[in-house]
């Protein structure tokens, strides 16, 4: 075999270039005189780490670290980077540290799973490096997993296995339990019960799910009974459980204060009193108020409750609400004093609030073409219904449901020119696609109808004042039409009906980005109980980010009409931006 001195100089070249690269792949330092690292990576060492292996000139005790010490401690810090196969070397009282490559998670196996549990539904494991950080994170995820679905006490024992880059999760869920036969807890460390009724989100005898417990703590700190609440749970013989519960009490009476921001009402502020503790009942009043360029509200209640403290789900709300609103179609100011009588009741799977009462009402409108003053005695009746899981994940949206039916009613012998009733319905639902753990893509489907009823519709315009008619456009109806640019008259809706599909990512994107795409859809009519077929329409595109403000939610879209019978719109591209909305 002969061999050219062109292909020796070539073979040269390309050893070369190699060996170029092999030295530019690593990563050479030295955190101290006597430390040397070689890595494919940068290690970057905490002040901390730095002292543990360097030593600290400020202390006499850790000047100076030997290197059989320091590689102690570094063996350890690179295992936390999944650093699993380091060498070290002592010369001369210098040690020389190779890394080796980082070791990333490719396979992972769970044994003895109970039924729904469905380990193959957790993403955003593969590919990850195989550190400790990681191992407790499948742990916690695993032993929430199996609370929600009924074992309260788990146990799970994780086996990493670096040269297989794999981890093996051993489940050992124990025994199914239900909820207590009462919403009575006692007090860790006392003798003392004390009843969570007014806040359970769970039924006695109930299967256990740790969300339930979660949603109840939750619900105990946003009416501001404590300042901090959680349980713990004992699983006892004979599948017993106990619920024992951490509270920490605060102040019955406080003042908070919040500002936001978004395209359609600008700077916004809102400014909020509440005293939680009334009574021994745990009865309360609240006064909050709400400013914005558009819209201005006081609104004032108590909710009275009696009997035993926090255990009566039925309560009296008296109240006064003040209301100012300058919009484009109609400046409006509205007064009610009343009272209401108000239920809610705890089911399986969702929570229900009803609410019903008299008020007297003052209502001045004024707009282009009428000033109308309305003073009658009115009514309102609510329902209101939502999912656990949208209650649970309200912070984070990706499941559940929520709706709400509204009848509001002013009566002509009692201030109003003719007896009239306005209904207003909404709902939203959110589906997790595929139930992915965290989400990979979250529907959203949001639907609004109202109408009203009425003796004479022919006198629906010179009865219903402008603020209590219907309108549609703005972020929270057509994204692609201005605020209440619908309908066109600005004279408002006698009946609409709206709804809106929207596909938003999950956990996909980095710096937890999640764009969506939308597409609203709404009709009116000047008549009750009547749709005209003229279709407004608006597809858009959109991107969310849940800052640690609150989820920024940004969108474009331009309004379409179909069917456009004497309806002339001129199409434009409407921005929306807003700082704590959700779909």
């Amino acid at each position: 075999m002969f061999v050219t001195f062109k292909k020796i100089l070539l073979t040269a070249g390309l050893i070369s270039l190699g060996a170029s690269a092999n030295a530019e792949d690593v990563h050479t330092d030295h955190p101290c005189p006597n430390i040397q690292i070689e890595s494919p990576e940068k290690v970057e060492l905490t002040k901390t780490e730095h002292k543990w292996i360097c030593g600290d000139k400020d202390s006499h005790a850790w000047g100076s670290i030997p290197p059989w010490q320091a590689q102690l401690f570094l063996k350890s810090f690179l295992q936390q980077r999944a650093f699993h196969n380091p060498q070290f070397e002592i010369r001369e009282n210098k040690l020389f540290v190779k890394t080796g490559p980082q070791t990333f998670l490719k396979e992972w196996t769970f044994i003895n799973e109970p039924p729904a549990f469905h380990s193959e539904k957790r993403r955003k494991l593969k590919g990850r490096p195989l550190t400790p950080e990681l191992l407790d994170e499948v742990e916690a995820w695993s032993k929430a997993h199996l609370q929600n679905l009924g074992y309260p006490c788990p146990e799970v024992t994780i086996q990493a296995v670096p040269s297989t880059e794999s981890i093996t999760v051993t489940l050992a869920p124990g025994e199914l339990y239900n909820f207590p036969s009462n919403e009575d807890v006692e007090v860790r460390g006392t003798t003392q019960s004390i009843s969570i009724g007014r806040y359970s989100a769970f039924l006695p005898n109930q299967k256990f799910d740790a969300r339930l417990l979660q949603l109840t703590s939750n619900r105990m700190i946003t009416d501001e009974y404590h300042l901090s609440a959680y349980f713990e749970t004992q699983c006892l013989p004979n599948e017993e459980l106990k619920i024992i519960p951490r509270l920490v009490t605060g102040d019955p009476q406080l003042i908070s204060a919040g500002v936001g921001f978004n395209t359609e009402v600008g700077a916004i502020a809102q400014i909020r009193y509440k005293h939680s503790q009334l009574d021994e009942s745990g009865s309360t009043f609240e006064s909050k108020m709400f400013l914005s360029f558009v819209e201005q509200t006081w609104d004032n209640a108590f909710q009275i409750y009696e009997g035993r403290p926090y255990k009566d789900r039925t309560f009296w709300s008296p109240q006064l609400n003040l209301k100012n609103e300058m919009e484009d179609q109609y400046e409006s100011f509205t007064a009610e004093l009343g009272v209401e009588w108000g239920l809610t009741k705890e089911f399986e799977s969702f929570t229900s609030r009803f609410q019903l009462g008299p008020f007297y009402t003052y209502n001045n409108v004024e707009s282009d073409v009428s000033n109308y003053v309305l003073l009658s005695a009115t009514s309102n009746v609510e329902l209101y219904l939502q999912s656990h899981d949208y209650e649970y994940y309200m912070g984070e949206p990706r499941s559940g449901w929520q709706l709400s039916s509204n009848l509001r009613s002013a009566y002509e012998n009692l201030g109003a020119d003719q007896t009239f009733h306005q209904w207003l319905y909404q709902q939203q639902n959110l589906w997790n696609f595929n139930l992915w753990d965290p989400p990979l893509m979250v529907i959203g489907w949001r639907f609004k109808a109202g109408t009203f009823f009425m003796s004479d519709d022919s006198q629906f315009y010179s009865v219903v004042p402008e603020n209590l008619r219907f309108y549609m456009g703005g972020d929270g109806t057509l994204r692609g039409f201005s605020r209440k640019q619908i309908p066109l008259s600005n004279l408002g809706s006698a009946t609409f009906l709206y709804q809106g599909l929207e596909l938003r990512a999950g956990d996909v994107f980095p710096f937890k980005l999640q764009p969506f795409i939308f597409l609203d859809m709404g009709w009116e009519s000047d008549q009750i109980w009547t749709l005209y077929r003229t279709l407004y329409y608006s597809p858009g595109i959109g991107i969310r980010w849940p800052s640690f403000l609150g989820p920024v939610r940004a969108s474009v879209s331009q309004g379409q009409v179909l069917f456009a019978d004497g309806v002339d719109v001129e199409p434009h591209w409407q921005f929306y931006l807003s700082l704590g909305r959700e779909f």
